[in-house]
Order: structure tokens, then C-alpha cells, then sequence
């Protein structure tokens, strides 16, 4: 089976994993929310967009700890080696990137459009933002599964 089949299987499997277990990204978007909310209530009013941007990508960054560096963790060794008997190494690493690429994306988005809501938004050229978005959560899911993947063969010791 080529790796591209490999990756796109273990995407759906991911997928069908994340469906069956709703509480995790419901738990993250409620820490996404709740955050939010207490910046909120703590800032009232951001003034500076660089603060503004700065407690926004915070955020973001502490989303994605909580998010995605359990990724690999989650699976048994048991697992793990099943599924390294049955694909590449590689299509496990490059899938699970991939589906933690759109969980950061889910989580990004949506984080930014409660942060709006709440806060309110500086940004002048919102294609621009919407595009640094997009490449940041793609480079924090890319840091984040590798680090998750580290850590898993070193005794998921973050």
C-alpha cells in the first residue's frame, strides 16, 4: 500500500477516534472559552493591538499544549506496535500531524471568533491575520506532534 493510502486511512481513523471521544476537543474548546472569558472579565477593554495579539496567540499556544501534545501519548504500546506492524512509521507520523493540523485549525478559529465576540478585534487587514493564523496553528501542530511523539518513546515525560 503506498503512504499516501497509509496516511489517509490513519486520518479517518483518528477522526472516528475523536468522534467517539466528543469530551476531549469539548474539553479544550471550554478551556478556550473559559480563558477567554477570564481575560474578559480581568482586561476589560485591550487597547494596544500588540497586546491584543500577544494574548491571543498565548492562548492559542496554551491550546495547543493541552490539545495536541497527548496525541501520541494516548496510544498503548500495544497499539503502537500493532499499528507499526501494519503501516509505515512514517504515514503514523505524517497522519497524525495532519489530524492535529485540523484540530489546531478547529481550535484557532474558533478561539478567534469567541475572542472577537468577547474582546473585540484591531485587525486591519483580516486576510493577512487569517493567513498568520492559519500557518501558526499548521507550525504549532507540526512542533507539538513531534514533541508528543518524543515523548511518548521516552516514557511520556514532557
Amino acid at each position: 500500500m503506498q503512504i499516501s493510502t497509509q496516511v489517509f486511512h490513519l486520518f479517518r481513523r483518528e477522526l472516528l477516534l475523536e468522534r467517539r471521544q466528543k469530551y476531549a476537543l469539548a474539553g479544550i474548546l471550554l478551556y478556550i472559552a473559559g480563558t477567554i472569558f477570564i481575560c474578559k472579565l480581568s482586561f476589560r477593554e485591550i487597547h494596544s493591538p500588540a497586546s491584543w495579539n500577544a494574548l491571543f496567540w498565548i492562548i492559542m499556544l496554551f491550546a495547543a499544549v493541552n490539545g495536541i501534545s497527548k496525541s501520541f501519548a494516548q496510544e498503548s504500546p500495544g497499539r503502537m506496535l500493532y499499528l507499526y506492524t501494519l503501516c509505515d512509521p512514517r504515514a503514523l507520523i505524517l497522519a497524525k500531524i495532519a489530524y492535529n493540523s485540523l484540530l489546531m485549525l478547529v481550535l484557532a478559529l474558533t478561539g478567534l471568533f469567541i475572542y472577537t465576540l468577547l474582546i473585540g478585534n484591531p485587525v486591519q487587514d483580516y486576510g493577512q491575520f487569517m493567513v498568520v493564523t492559519v500557518l501558526g496553528s499548521l507550525g504549532f501542530s507540526a512542533v507539538f506532534s513531534m514533541i508528543s511523539a518524543i515523548a511518548s518513546k521516552a516514557g511520556n515525560n514532557f
